[in-house]
């Protein structure tokens, strides 16, 4: 049990963006142990119940009052940086961007191999990770508030995958009972702001990352191919769709390769 692994992902852009991303981060279930402690702790030592990448980015909720202190942000970053690097194994991530998907569905019906962006960009992702470890049966987790999750399910049970689970980030009330959060869910909203960022800057970032390469740079330590994080293009989806054409699933290997084969872009400069 220990050495099982868990993919956690979360999403971010949608229909504003004109894209989606759904990303995170792989490791096993000792060093995601690790990591929530260490999380934690952080969180604690900045008087911080949780964390959320846009609203550090745009000085909002629990980091208004960090607008104008740079210093501070810098050692977060720094160490948040350091926390994920130090307790993952790799980091996956893909962008589908909404125009591509709907001439390519209107062709192809892409929506019935994919459903919708947001469940073909997670699918992709588990199909790296099934790349990567060359077996299927992981646990796939993913944050609980995206659009999608009905589609995810389908295609991943129909490709013989685990039933993906739908957790929350950060604590929640839901029927006047206590949720409570995932913290290595709050490294995948990073992972995801991160690529939304490269791929289209935000006017409401009062911070934009950028500014804190330096702070980043433990990130980079984390193993990993180009095509780990990367965007599936029209031609990407085309190929996709032909295959399936040809196969109606039963090819589920050479599917998952397509699906891992996101083209590097703006996605690969934030990995550098």
């Amino acid at each position: 049990m220990m050495n099982s692994y868990t993919l956690y992902c979360d999403a971010a852009g949608g229909k504003d963006h004109g894209f989606i991303v759904v990303a995170g981060y792989l490791s096993t279930f000792s060093r995601w142990l690790s990591f929530t402690k260490e999380w934690n702790l952080l969180l604690s030592a900045f008087t911080l119940s949780d964390f959320h990448m846009k609203d550090f980015a745009q000085s909002k909720g629990a980091f208004a009052d960090w607008k104008d202190n740079e210093d501070k942000r810098k050692k977060f970053l720094s160490r948040a940086a350091e926390i994920i690097a130090s307790n993952v194994e790799r980091s996956f991530a893909c962008l589908v961007e909404f125009e591509a998907f709907n001439r390519v569905n209107q062709r192809y019906r892409l929506d019935e191999l994919g459903g919708v962006p947001y469940s073909l960009a997670a699918r992709s992702c588990v199909a790296k990770t099934a790349n990567y470890l060359q077996i299927r049966d992981a646990t796939y987790i993913f944050e609980g508030g995206d659009k999608g999750k009905g589609d995810l399910i389908r295609i991943m049970e129909r490709d013989g995958y685990p039933s993906p689970a739908f957790r929350p980030s950060r604590n929640q009330l839901k029927n006047g009972r206590l949720v409570k959060g995932i913290v290595a869910l709050q490294a995948a909203d990073f992972a995801a702001y991160e690529l939304r960022k490269a791929h289209k800057d935000d006017s409401e970032e009062l911070w934009p990352l950028e500014k804190y390469r330096k702070s980043l740079r433990a990130l980079s330590k984390i193993p990993g191919r180009k095509d780990d994080w990367g965007i599936l293009r029209e031609q990407e989806l085309i190929a996709l769709c032909r295959n399936e054409k040809r196969h109606k699933y039963t090819c589920l290997t050479q599917q998952d390769a397509l699906l891992s084969n996101c083209r590097d872009g703006a996605a690969g400069e934030v990995r550098r």
